[in-house]
Parts: C-alpha cells; sequence; structure tokens
C-alpha cells in the first residue's frame, strides 16, 4: 500500500484528474455538441485518447522527479520518495512503459483517421523528456513548455475528431475551443512561474535561470501580472462578443474568474515568504479548476 500511495503522489494524481476531467468536458459540451458535425469518435474512443494523454502526462512527471532529486531534496524534502521505495532505475523502466503504453492506445484511433496523429502523443513525450533534462532549467523556455502542453491537451480532443473545424473560427465551438486552450496555456504559465519563486532555493543550488533568479522577484510578478491581464483580456473579449449567446457561461466568467483573479492578483503583490507562494500556487490551481467547470453552461 505504500508503494502504491507513493506511486500517486510521484504521479501526482490530482493534476492527471484534472486533465482528464478537462478532457471530457471538452468532448462533451464542445467538440460533440455542434449541430453541423456528425462525431466520428465515441466514448470508448474518446476514453483511450484520454487515458493515453493522463499516462504520458504521469511519466513526464516521473521523469521530472528522476531528474530534479537534488532540487525537491532542498525545496521539498518530504516529497522526495525517489531512492526511499523507488529505485531510480525502476522510474525510467515506469517512465518507458507508461509512454509504450499511450503510444499503442492511440494507434487505433491515428489509424483510423490520420496516421500522423500519432507523432503529437511522439512529439508531447518527447517534450517533457527534454524539458526535465534540460529545458526547466533555462530562462522561460520550460514554462513556455508545460503551458503549450496544457494547453494543447484541450485543443487535441478538437484535433483527434476529423469532422470538428479546428481551424475555422466562424463557429461558436470552434472559438469556445480556442478560449479554454489559451485559458489554460496562460493559467498554466502564471502558475509554473509562482512555481519557479516558490522553488529558488533548490534552483539556485542546481545553476538553474528561472525567470525569478534572472530578473528578481519584483521584475517577476510585473511579468506574471503582464500575463495575467492578458488572461483577464481574453476572458473579457470572450464575454463582450458572446453574451448574448451565452449570457450564464458569461456570468460564471465574471464571478468565477475574473473576481476572483483580482484577489490572486492581490495576493500576488503581497507575497513575500516561500509558504505565500505555495498557497498562491494552491489558489491558482482552485481557479483552473473554475474554469474548467465553466463548460458545463456551455448548453445554457
Amino acid at each position: 500500500m505504500n508503494k502504491l500511495r507513493a506511486l500517486l503522489k510521484l504521479v501526482r494524481w490530482p493534476n492527471l484528474v484534472f486533465i482528464a476531467l478537462t478532457q471530457v468536458l471538452v468532448y462533451e459540451y464542445i467538440v460533440k455538441t455542434p449541430e453541423w458535425i456528425n462525431v466520428s469518435l465515441g466514448y470508448e474512443d474518446i476514453s483511450i485518447l484520454i487515458l493515453s494523454t493522463v499516462l504520458i502526462a504521469a511519466s513526464g512527471y516521473m521523469i521530472n522527479d528522476y531528474f530534479d532529486i537534488r532540487i525537491d531534496s532542498i525545496n521539498k524534502p518530504d516529497r522526495v520518495i525517489l531512492n526511499k521505495i523507488f529505485s531510480r532505475r525502476a522510474m525510467i523502466s515506469w517512465h518507458v512503459v507508461f509512454n509504450t503504453i499511450a503510444l499503442l492506445l492511440v494507434v487505433k484511433l491515428a489509424w483510423e483517421n490520420q496516421l500522423r496523429l500519432i507523432l503529437i502523443q511522439l512529439f508531447c513525450i518527447t517534450a517533457l523528456v527534454f524539458y526535465s533534462i534540460s529545458f526547466k532549467r533555462k530562462l522561460f523556455v520550460g514554462n513556455i513548455i508545460v503551458g503549450l502542453l496544457i494547453g494543447f491537451s484541450v485543443l487535441l480532443i478538437g484535433i483527434y475528431e476529423p469532422n470538428f473545424q479546428v481551424l475555422s473560427f466562424e463557429g461558436t465551438h470552434t472559438k469556445l475551443l480556442w478560449l479554454y486552450t489559451l485559458f489554460a496555456f496562460l493559467i498554466t504559465l502564471i502558475r509554473e512561474i509562482i512555481k519557479d519563486i516558490e522553488d529558488m532555493r533548490g534552483d539556485l543550488a542546481e545553476d538553474c535561470r528561472t525567470v525569478p533568479i534572472v530578473f528578481g522577484i519584483r521584475k517577476t510578478k510585473q511579468l506574471i501580472n503582464l500575463i495575467y491581464f492578458l488572461l483577464l483580456g481574453l476572458v473579457v473579449a470572450f464575454i463582450i462578443r458572446l453574451f448574448d449567446d451565452k449570457m450564464w457561461l458569461c456570468i460564471y466568467f465574471i464571478v468565477g474568474v475574473i473576481l476572483p483573479s483580482f484577489f490572486l492578483l492581490y495576493k500576488i503583490q503581497q507575497a513575500k515568504r516561500t509558504s505565500d507562494f505555495a498557497q498562491l500556487s494552491s489558489w491558482i490551481k482552485w481557479l483552473t479548476l473554475s474554469g474548467i467547470l465553466s463548460m458545463l453552461l456551455i448548453q445554457f
């Protein structure tokens, strides 16, 4: 049982639930619902795609902890379970197994639709490996990669459905898909930068060049503010454009995303201690969940 709990902790199971929930809601309320679409992907197909995504994400967390064991021993010593419960060789083995299963799961979907779609999973796996080895230690590169991959997990459902017009911005549901994709990218980018501030001590010991290490905390907060206002601008633009068609969804965004964001912006400016930034990271997760759950109102 200790190994099972350790494994769930290692793969960040709440984050995996977030990813799966997001993809389920995207399929059910955005990709499947337009009147003009004759859906090719059934629930079995979409379950396979979601499981593949979750396995890739889980393997990404494993390989990240494999290379971050020294950093985590300084920043989060209670979370370091490598070499205590699992050997480093075992973690690499699980990483390979998870990614292999993830690729095999999507072979059927890609074969029936477009074989080149397998390259999407290969790209994500490769990006996560290079992120863990090198990119996360480079200025802003690691933050961008994580944000893009999370945003891509939203867009993926529309890409795999051959009859959904991902690049046609005339339909409301396509606009909604891109809204949630950009929301996921920007909110993840904000959280990753906040986590960099939280983890500065360990990152400094490993000569990482993260945003707060290079520019300092004050300028990093200014960057977070800028990204946050881009996010709010995106949401406000959506509300202005689609309020008549999606009134309840727009009201929810005002109450569930915009108003809490002003509180978070205030708390970001007040944050000083590591514990403050850890709390902010947790609150950003709840704001992300709030944004995800807004999809339930798309049909109203």
